[in-house]
């Protein structure tokens, strides 16, 4: 539906941080309803294949408000406590019966 937003995120190494998405329409500017949706965010090392982070609304780390077109991102301690990586290349993407929009794209940072 729409182009990824482009948006760089830093954590303070271990804490508890979360981060709210608006999933806009962008011919409305209205929020597009969620319900039903699976949001999917996959962090991983520039460069490299494997996924460092894999949060989902089914596993706890992400929330969605689906009346709001809201998608919470929860960043826990145990993410950056201790983290051999500095910087990831992130996605976070929504899913509806197959069909997947790429929602927002970037770099995620420890700030140590």
């Amino acid at each position: 539906m729409s182009k990824a937003k482009s948006y760089s995120i830093e954590i303070e190494e271990g804490t508890l941080q979360t981060i709210t998405v608006d999933y806009i329409d962008p011919s409305t500017g209205l929020p597009i309803d969620l319900t039903s949706y699976t949001a999917h965010f996959t962090a991983k090392v520039p460069g490299t294949l494997p996924i460092v982070l894999d949060k989902t609304n089914l596993n706890g780390g992400l929330v969605i408000n689906p009346h709001a077109g809201e998608i919470t991102i929860v960043f826990r301690t145990e993410d950056t406590l201790g983290a051999a990586w500095d910087q990831l290349e992130y996605n976070l993407t929504v899913d509806l019966g197959g069909a997947t929009d790429k929602v927002m794209k970037g770099l995620v940072s420890i700030m140590r």
